[in-house]
């Protein structure tokens, strides 16, 4: 009978506001840890103001991943039922943010406090793609855009990101070659399509006015659309590629005009998620004297960086922030423990991977 309240309270508890699951300090074990699944956990407090704008992005959040059974998004009510919890894992005030599976360690959250930076890295951390299923379940999808003159200004020229473009022909004899290695390019780099996203424009089928707007006059091209460029129209202006036609020279050109480091097998490198721009001043600070002066000058950089347009991934800039502050505190101590704790959960997640390259220049 006691089983079975339980059960029932738990399924009581399970919903917040859409489908945040609520747990306390008895119930946290088993919605968190023996679950298994991939748990995003919000410790917070009644009082705290930063707390309450962050409930309803938690709860979209929690919306965006309904169709994900694996994933969840947890709250732990620190002034009440979750004392003794958040006691084991608050560390620095409320609201702290932190990344659960199974019995590993957590991973703190420092990014932005808004629905897309949190989903992403979500989906760093679990592997899971929002939008994915499909392509997971059934066959294999083309990662490619399918570009016409009806949604290239929507799909290219006004997006956020960069857009790699390739122009394709059934006249082309070389192009089925290049297509495949550029649909392997656009799989390799689908996990980064907030910084550069592929398509490809069929020249049989749109070969009057994308040909004549771009002075495309054969194929395969590859023109490459960058926010950075922009015509007095304020669309995109685009740079044409002029290197091989091969997937290690193409590759290389996306590295170059991104900032992401992925050998020509698609792995990141050492070198993913590092911004070399802070690579000397975090070796400045991590022997100087004066840390909280060494740490300063970084993060005006980190905020100068943030607004920048260009060649320079972005993504971990709030884990340089997140580290920097922590050096400027004197904590170095907890570098080499959480570098051993990423270690272990690392294996083949892209995510865990830029922070541990991250981590490693503080740690040098």
């Amino acid at each position: 009978m006691l089983r079975a309240l339980y059960l029932i309270f738990l399924l009581v508890s399970y919903v917040l506001g859409g489908s945040v699951v609520l747990a306390n300090d008895k119930t946290f074990k088993e919605v968190v840890h023996d679950s298994n699944k991939y748990t995003f956990v919000e410790f917070y407090a009644d009082w705290c103001r930063h707390c309450g704008k962050l409930s309803p992005v938690l709860d979209t959040v929690a919306s965006m991943f309904d169709n994900e059974p694996n994933v969840q998004i947890v709250k732990v009510n620190g002034d009440k039922d979750g004392r003794k919890m958040s006691k084991k894992y608050v560390l620095q005030g409320y609201p702290t943010m932190l990344f659960f599976h199974g019995d590993n360690d957590p991973v703190e959250y420092n990014g932005g406090r808004d629905e897309i930076s949190i989903s992403n890295f979500i989906q760093q951390m679990s592997n899971i793609r929002l939008g994915d299923k499909s392509e997971q379940e059934g066959d294999e999808i083309s990662k490619l855009m399918r570009i016409s003159d009806e949604n290239i200004e929507a799909q290219v020229l006004h997006s956020p990101s960069k857009t790699l473009a390739l122009f394709t022909s059934s006249h082309c004899k070389s192009c089925t070659r290049v297509r495949a290695d550029f649909e392997n390019l656009a799989t390799w780099y689908a996990r980064d399509k907030q910084v550069i996203q592929f398509a490809e424009i069929d020249l049989d089928i749109n070969s009057d006015k994308i040909q004549e707007q771009f002075s495309i006059t054969s194929a395969p091209a590859i023109l490459l659309f960058d926010p950075e460029y922009v015509n007095e129209d304020g669309l995109k202006a685009p740079q044409l590629y002029s290197g091989r036609f091969d997937v290690s020279s193409i590759n290389n050109y996306i590295n170059g005009v991104t900032g992401i480091s992925r050998t020509n097998e698609g792995k990141l490198t050492n070198e993913a998620g590092i911004l070399t721009q802070l690579r000397e001043k975090v070796k400045s600070l991590n022997s100087s004297d004066d840390k909280v002066a060494a740490g300063m000058s970084i993060l005006s950089d980190i905020r100068t960086l943030t607004a920048q347009v260009g060649p320079v991934d972005t993504r971990m800039l709030p884990y340089y922030r997140h580290l920097t502050i922590q050096a400027m505190n004197g904590n170095y101590d907890q570098f080499q423990a959480e570098f051993k704790r990423l270690e272990t959960i690392a294996d083949s997640n892209e995510g865990i991977k830029l922070m541990l390259n991250v981590l490693q220049e503080f740690l040098s």
